[in-house]
């Protein structure tokens, strides 16, 4: 018993990690980021949900991108869309070479 539990946290583990590198990959395409500043970007979103890395990347993947309603966190999806809507213009006003400069996640604006 024991073996399989280790396996079933073991695939838990793996599918963590592929929402996160797929939450990476749909900000690098759609917004133009690097691999660091997506990273840095669900990191900030973590944050700011206080929640793991990998419930807001499988939240923003499977929720937000492609509508899934099961896969319902409607905090995290709230934030998301907040934070989402000031990430263009984030992108396109930014400093791509300044580390960590999408990571704070704090946008007030209009």
């Amino acid at each position: 018993m024991i073996g399989s539990e280790s396996a079933e946290a073991s695939a838990s583990r793996m599918d963590d990690a592929a929402a996160v590198e797929q939450a990476k990959g749909l900000l690098m395409e759609w917004f133009g980021v690097s691999a660091d500043q997506a990273g840095g970007v669900i990191r900030a979103w973590a944050r700011r949900c206080g929640r793991p890395p990998e419930v807001v990347a499988d939240v923003f993947v499977r929720q937000i991108w492609q509508g899934d309603a099961t896969a319902c966190d409607r905090a995290v999806a709230r934030t998301l869309e907040h934070a989402l809507r000031d990430l263009p213009q984030t992108c396109a006003v930014g400093e791509p070479d300044r580390p960590g400069h999408l990571d704070d996640g704090d946008h007030d604006g209009p």
